[in-house]
């Protein structure tokens, strides 16, 4: 598992076909999310089953992130993702919080905003 930076996700997003998982609750992420991004809440029931599910194999490249750098959800999910035997783990550790306040686009109940 690594982490990345804000400019480092979103050069991601431009080249690379990626999986972004926010792993936030539902009601969190129907607030505010990524725009590209699926929801997987870490407490959901067969959290690692239901990534590879989405991802189609071990191999896709997922990032994961939460609400900021001082949520802890990410971390424990790319950990969780890393000792399950995906191989391309990546931890977004800035989360919402620091990729809205980059500037970056934010999706609101379905509609992108800056």
């Amino acid at each position: 598992m690594e982490t990345l930076t804000t400019p480092q996700l979103a050069r991601k997003l431009e080249n690379e076909d990626l999986l972004l998982l926010n792993v936030l609750d539902e009601d969190h992420f129907d607030a505010a999310r990524i725009p590209g991004s699926q929801n997987l809440p870490l407490g959901s029931d067969g959290f690692v089953r239901e990534a590879q599910t989405i991802a189609g194999n071990k191999q896709k490249t997922i990032v994961v992130y939460c609400a900021g750098p001082a949520c802890n959800a990410s971390p424990t999910a790319a950990r969780l993702l890393d000792e399950a035997g995906f191989a391309n783990v990546y931890d977004y550790e800035g989360g919402l919080k620091e990729w809205a306040m980059s500037g970056r686009r934010v999706e609101r109940n379905g509609d992108a905003v800056a």
